[in-house]
């Protein structure tokens, strides 16, 4: 079988797939069907997803279903959000980063996965967060958004640890951060002590902290001043590093309370004094 027989017919296969996208196991067993003499090893590439990752682009993965590969055209690939073009040109209608990764799954786990294999950038002019395929290449002036390292996620793990009253449980988490992959037993035994709940509002806070701060990075990187400081160059010199960094971290969680469920803010440690001083005002 010619290698252009089979793009041919993976490409017929999936344009016609009802519904789609089309799952990899299905578009194996047409192929399949339609000429057994397909293999994949005979054009260098391990299994059918090497195969359309390699020779036919016109092909991109959708997603997963369980653990099978979604496979969709790519004129046919849904938005992430709406066209930029749709967007009005005006401060209120900027999706603001930090709230496209608290609504949008896909943005918090590309940016969430150090390995994935998906780019995360900001359209210009708008602070729109768009999530692209390795194949996929950014407009001209997109920034890049680099996601979170691996040790920073360690990192979290580590502080949360140490925000434990209780040594027992302390000493049980700090043994699972030695494993290679260290948060699933992080993860069970988190689940066995009661503490699942009080996690993820720390990670989801720290993430978000993390994140905001890679918005900010990606900006000086690419020459552009922060949008979200708004600072005057006259004023720079008036205001200290932990200045930047204290306003900074009020605003992240600010926005990040606002998206919390009433149990979520209930399981939050706050010092009282802050509660009372509140009440008062």
């Amino acid at each position: 079988m010619e290698k252009f027989e089979a793009v041919s017919l993976i490409q017929k296969f999936v344009s016609e797939s009802s519904p789609s996208p089309i799952r990899g196991a299905k578009l194996a067993e047409a192929l399949k069907r339609a000429r057994q003499d397909f293999s994949a090893e005979v054009f260098g590439c391990r299994n059918l997803r090497q195969f359309i990752s390699k020779y036919v682009p016109e092909i991109v993965e959708e997603g997963k279903a369980g653990t099978d590969i979604l496979y969709r055209r790519r004129d046919q690939q849904q938005p992430l959000f709406d066209q930029r073009n749709t967007l009005r040109p005006t401060v209120e209608n900027r999706p603001a980063p930090l709230r496209q990764l608290l609504d949008h799954p896909r943005v918090w786990k590309t940016f969430a996965s150090p390995d994935s294999i998906y780019g995360l950038y900001i359209a210009p002019g708008s602070d729109q967060v768009r999530v692209l395929h390795p194949k996929d290449h950014p407009d001209p002036g997109w920034r890049e958004i680099k996601p979170i390292a691996a040790e920073t996620l360690k990192d979290i793990a580590k502080d949360f640890i140490q925000t434990l009253p209780d040594e027992g449980d302390r000493t049980s988490l700090l043994h699972t951060l030695d494993e290679p992959k260290w948060w699933l037993p992080y993860f069970d035994v988190l689940q066995n002590l009661g503490l699942k709940s009080r996690w993820i509002v720390y990670r989801r806070r720290r993430i978000a902290e993390a994140f905001e701060l890679a918005v900010l990075n990606s900006s000086a990187s690419e020459g552009h001043a922060p949008q979200q400081t708004a600072v005057h160059q006259s004023d720079v010199k008036d205001v200290s590093p932990n200045e930047l960094a204290g306003d900074l971290m009020r605003r992240v969680a600010s926005a990040v309370i606002l998206r919390l469920t009433e149990p979520e803010l209930r399981s939050l440690n706050l010092p009282l004094g802050y509660i009372m001083d509140a009440i008062q005002k």
